[in-house]
């Protein structure tokens, strides 16, 4: 499995700082003191008071997001002359949260979707039709930060998890000459269940006092894919693409309950 150290530390250090808030932040509510009725107003429709409502509110949240997603060129990892190349796509996620004050965790599904735009093998390559899509659970951590009354928080995070990928009805113009077992047979297959990480960053700003706005950008990695079923099983016997790299721009909301 490839996993350079600078990810790695980089995924350490998300998870480290939510942790420490996680602890802090229990560590807080045990010490606090009971606010007094001289406590100085909150200006209402300040951020500041958007914060004071949310602390208010339950910590579990569910948010929906989505946006486009861009998806680097696959190689086969024994032959680079086997690819896919993509066109822009979209991506769907739902998650459901829970807040520690500036620290979420969250459980999250995410679907992606691109179309294929060039494929190619054996040193031929031509335009073609089909899709490929990937399905991922991942599971994230975020670390929220506060400007004073600045309405935009920003954020940063990153997840673990693992994710499946699908071949749907992929028929580049090249099958006709290569011939059986692909010629007028177009690919449609499923993968492995290999390892995933991905990093976030971006911002929220409140929408009232149970929801919020959110857009930022997400790199979503995941490892190399095997696709083991016909017609692959009979010619390669498999296809191993060289990894998943996604670049979603993505917006959303998230709501309290």
């Amino acid at each position: 499995m490839r996993f350079p150290l600078t990810q790695f530390s980089m995924l350490t250090l998300v998870f480290t700082l939510g942790w420490m808030e996680a602890v802090a932040t229990g560590q807080e509510l045990a010490t606090a003191p009971v606010p007094s009725d001289s406590s100085p107003p909150i200006s209402i429709g300040s951020p500041t008071a958007a914060l004071h409502a949310c602390r208010k509110c339950d910590p579990w949240y569910v948010a929906l997001s989505g946006g486009t997603a861009t998806r680097d060129i696959v190689h086969e990892i024994a032959d680079s002359r086997t690819f896919i190349e993509f066109r822009t796509g979209f991506a769907a996620n739902v998650a459901l949260g829970y807040r520690f004050e500036r620290l979420r965790l969250e459980a999250e599904y995410s679907f992606m979707n691109n179309e294929c735009a060039e494929a190619g093998a054996g040193g031929l390559s031509s335009p073609t039709t089909g899709n490929v899509n990937l399905r991922a659970l991942m599971f994230n951590a975020y670390r929220d930060f506060q400007f004073s009354d600045w309405c935009w928080k920003p954020y940063l995070g990153g997840g673990l998890g693992v994710y499946q990928s699908e071949i749907n009805s992929l028929n580049p113009d090249f099958f006709n000459t290569i011939g059986a077992p692909f010629a007028g047979v177009p690919v449609n297959a499923t993968s492995d269940t290999p390892f995933a990480y991905q990093f976030r960053v971006g911002a929220s700003r409140p929408l009232g006092e149970r929801a919020e706005f959110f857009t930022g950008y997400r790199f979503f990695h995941g490892e190399t894919l095997t696709f083991a079923s016909a017609p692959f099983a009979s010619f390669g016997p498999t296809f191993s693409p060289d990894a998943a790299q996604m670049h979603n721009a993505e917006f959303g909301l998230r709501v309290r309950f």
